[in-house]
């Protein structure tokens, strides 16, 4: 199913992009893969910024590896909430808050240290600010988040509750980049369940078909209402303003929803984007998941 053009251009935009971030931001590996949220057909796949590179285990195919995702599991997390009744301009705090277990105290930062307030939830999604969505797990309960997860493809994360704290909303589960670019192409099409096609069939010598792959699109498994909520609250650019700027990189020249996240001590960077026709996730990082430089994000790599 790859489509050779996109393909080079992914496997292009991949190593450059490391190239020009390797030493500022001490990164040295990339991943990508771009899926059709209508087919499920995978139309690029670069599974690390350069096959033969033996010092970063190039060989390695990162789309197929878990990692934790970061922020970019908070669309699911608010998505789940709107199942139950939650709307984008419902209010939640922003403020210092505890979660103590037996053996241990939680205690949820934001990105940029500050506390917000009262703020709804479409500004809290699209500024990624980590309480509300910690608070909004705790609302729902982790075993929604994974029911949801399972609907839309995600089979990694499992589905023991007790195995997660608050913190998977913030991405404290791990995942495959393949995994969330499918969950991602269910907002895009409109909430129908997206299973991954590598090859659409398979002929013989004189062209009689051995194999034909079943559609990659399936049923409904998030209602459509739900996913232009959250395409629309990710392609806000006024509602992500207050965290990134006005004119930061995820601002484009046509409509287009996306979600960063970057996880605990800077070891991993996500970028989730898409629109109706396709769905792209990037993870960016280091092998042996040795810390990027302080301060990156998924805005840089």
């Amino acid at each position: 199913t790859l489509d050779l053009r996109i393909q080079t251009v992914a496997e292009q935009i991949v190593a450059q992009r490391v190239a020009e971030v390797r030493q500022k931001h001490n990164l040295n590996n990339a991943a990508l893969v771009a899926i059709n949220p209508n087919t499920g057909e995978v139309l690029a796949m670069v599974g690390s910024v350069d096959y033969n590179d033996r010092a970063i285990d190039g060989n390695v195919n990162v789309i197929m590896s878990q990692q934790q995702p970061g922020s970019t599991m908070k669309p699911l997390t608010y998505a789940a909430a709107m199942e139950v009744g939650w709307l984008p301009s419902d209010i939640l705090w922003d403020v210092p808050v505890q979660f103590k277990s037996a053996t241990e105290t939680y205690v949820p930062r934001n990105y940029d240290g500050r506390f917000h307030g009262p703020v709804r939830i479409r500004d809290a999604l699209a500024s990624s600010y980590n309480i509300p969505a910690v608070l909004m797990l705790r609302e729902i309960g982790v075993p929604a988040l994974l029911d949801y997860a399972r609907r839309v493809g995600i089979q990694s994360l499992g589905d023991d509750a007790s195995l997660y704290g608050p913190s998977l909303t913030l991405g404290g589960g791990e995942v495959t980049p393949l995994e969330m670019a499918a969950a991602y192409a269910a907002f895009a099409n409109g909430g129908r369940k997206v299973t991954p096609v590598f090859i659409s069939k398979v002929t013989d010598l004189n062209g009689k078909m051995l194999y034909a792959a079943p559609s990659g699109l399936g049923d409904q498994a998030v209602d459509p209402r739900i996913a232009y909520l959250i395409s629309d609250i990710l392609s806000d650019n006024n509602a992500r303003t207050p965290a990134m700027g006005a004119n930061s990189e995820l601002r484009l020249d046509f409509p287009a929803a996306v979600k960063t996240g970057t996880t605990n001590d800077f070891r991993d960077n996500w970028t989730i984007g898409y629109t109706p026709h396709l769905a792209v996730a990037v993870g960016a990082g280091n092998t042996y998941n040795t810390p990027m430089a302080e301060g990156t994000s998924g805005l840089i790599g």
